[in-house]
């Protein structure tokens, strides 16, 4: 009787002793858990602004982009190419394109508007006003001190387009610079 109750007294301590944890174990525990939450959350805050960064840079390349295809687009078909050799607007707008058509005389005119960094594209048929529409945002104008920005100009048999765009205005992110050599396809095409 005697062994037993020493093998029931020593079985009840092993048991009371390997319940739980201590206090060191619970807070080694807790310091690794914060350490290991801390470095998810710096991960997750970090690619959240690389991903709002790409989508500022990417609205920016498809603003500058859409003015090149715009714009391309139509001078390849122009017969007459108004581009101002002195405009009141250093950004070289408006740019105004004509030509005859199946539908009658066609007229094509790019607009500026530096305050709001937009450009919008008016089409006529026959001197009647057929569309009005904006084709980009976020447009940088022509500054000749930094020698950059938006501008539209002849150079020689090319009609030289340049475009900055900078979706999230010169936070972080380098505004997107395009240049565009268009070549009228018209070889008679009548430059004003």
């Amino acid at each position: 009787m005697r062994c037993v109750r020493k093998a029931v007294a020593l079985r009840s301590r092993k048991g009371r002793s390997q319940a739980g944890f201590t206090l060191v174990e619970f807070l080694v525990a807790f310091v690794i858990s914060t350490l290991i939450m801390v470095g998810a959350v710096t991960i997750m805050q970090y690619m959240v602004v690389r991903a709002a960064e790409n989508g500022h840079r990417t609205m920016s390349q498809i603003n500058a982009y859409y003015v090149g295809f715009w714009i391309g687009e139509d001078v390849v078909q122009a017969q007459i190419i108004d581009v101002p050799d002195d405009p009141p607007d250093p950004n070289g707008f408006p740019l105004l394109l004509k030509w005859t058509g199946s539908g009658g005389n066609v007229s094509i005119g790019y607009y500026f508007d530096a305050g709001k960094g937009t450009m919008t594209r008016e089409h006529k048929v026959n001197e009647v006003l057929d569309g009005n529409v904006t084709i980009a945002e976020y447009l940088l104008p022509w500054s000749e001190s930094e020698q950059e920005g938006t501008r539209c100009q002849r150079s020689g048999n090319l009609l030289v387009l340049e475009v900055v765009a900078d979706y999230d205005r010169g936070d972080k992110m380098p505004a997107v610079q395009s240049r565009y050599e268009i070549l009228p396809r018209f070889s008679m095409v009548t430059w004003q």
